[in-house]
């Protein structure tokens, strides 16, 4: 959960605050010796869910040590934005269709919280899956990718799918 809270806290601030090209980032916490790879920007994914504004996706890993670090696992990060309340609260499995196979993730970790804007109360979530590397290779490399978030059905078109594969082939180094 620690992770996803460090992971939560850059998608936040990195969304604010820096240009919007796809790049893989990497910060390194020399407190903590900890390295932090990610996605960026978040992937707008396709989805006919009325009730949102959007969902994003970005994926992630962090390890011990320096930079140049491997992983066996990847978090894959869901954020969306609602004027229509808590969309996940409850309900958060993951299930992916990767060119027609069955990839079931099981229970996302989930957090959340509103606030008070001009337009309402918006509800942020943000969902996490650790994703053995093997089957993130599948998503990324995959023609067809259709997935279920809770009761969201969405696409991730295999064009916006290129940030997972730099981020694979950094994690394979």
């Amino acid at each position: 959960m620690k992770y996803f809270a460090i992971i939560t806290t850059f998608f936040i601030i990195g969304c604010a605050t820096i240009p919007q090209y796809p790049r893989i980032t990497v910060s390194y916490d020399k407190f903590e010796n900890k390295a932090i790879i990610k996605t960026f920007p978040p992937i707008l994914v396709h989805s006919e869910h009325s009730n949102l504004i959007n969902l994003r996706t970005w994926a992630s890993y962090v390890c011990e040590g320096d930079t140049s670090c491997k992983t066996e696992n990847i978090f894959l990060n869901f954020a969306s934005e609602s004027y229509k309340g808590w969309q996940y609260l409850t309900l958060h499995d993951l299930i992916f269709l990767v060119d027609n196979e069955r990839i079931n993730f099981g229970e996302t970790t989930h957090f959340g919280d509103s606030e008070i804007n001009a337009g309402g109360v918006l509800t942020i979530e943000m969902m996490s899956a650790i994703v053995p590397k093997e089957q993130f290779r599948k998503i990324a490399n995959a023609q067809v990718v259709e997935g279920k978030l809770g009761t969201t059905v969405f696409n991730i078109e295999r064009k916006d799918r290129e940030l997972f594969r730099m981020l694979l082939a950094r994690a394979d180094k």
